[in-house]
């Protein structure tokens, strides 16, 4: 989103999110329980979690409506997500419509062991094969975002102590200076003019 659009509450993306994780938890817990695998595919805890599944996906519709109202906001090229999400959620949908068929409705050639090679083809793995290639190639023509770029500003105390550095440069110049010229004029040729010179200079640094 732009800086300058109101953005949406994240606490509903990560309700969205929590939910779904749920449901896989419960999913996977539920395939699991049973030690003959035909019969723990089909049980409360599967269709609990299916039906979560398709509660995460309104929720997933939802809030795909309320972004693309909200399309201009998006940065410039950033628009092809909602696109993936967009062809992504009915074939989602298929995909539960085949497992509440066979977990609700017992139909046999929706089983996904023993059940009809074309149906599952059909409303099942292609499904699947079409949801990754659509998200993989629309995320792969992304632009990365540039890392920002950070840039020391001064700050209140860093100006106080640039100025106090050049106005006591100012004053130690100022004072060199006040120190060479009351020097008094040296007499002599010019070696003894330059030992002199060397031994002022040398008093004025021990001051």
């Amino acid at each position: 989103m732009r800086k300058t659009a109101k953005p949406l509450p994240p606490l509903l993306f990560r309700a969205v999110s929590l939910l779904s994780l749920v449901a896989l938890i419960v999913s996977i817990v539920g395939s699991t329980e049973n030690s003959d695998i035909t019969h723990g595919l089909v049980n409360t805890k599967t269709q609990i979690a299916l039906v979560l599944f398709l509660v995460t996906w309104f929720g997933a519709c939802i809030l795909l409506l309320l972004v693309a109202n909200r399309s201009r906001s998006i940065e410039d090229g950033k628009h092809r997500l909602l696109l993936a999400v967009g062809i992504s959620l009915p074939l989602i949908l298929v995909r539960l419509i085949y497992s509440f068929i066979y977990s609700f409705g017992h139909k046999s050639d929706f089983s996904m062991l023993s059940g009809n090679v074309t149906v599952q083809l059909v409303m099942s793995v292609l499904e699947e094969i079409v949801i990754v290639l659509v998200c993989l190639g629309i995320g792969l023509t992304l632009q990365v975002r540039p890392s920002p770029e950070y840039s020391h500003q001064p700050s209140v105390s860093d100006r106080q102590g640039d100025a106090i550095e050049m106005e006591s440069g100012g004053y130690q110049e100022h004072q060199s200076r006040r120190g060479r010229a009351s020097r008094p004029k040296r007499r002599g040729g010019p070696l003894t003019k330059l030992v002199m010179f060397i031994v002022d200079e040398i008093n004025d640094r021990r001051k």
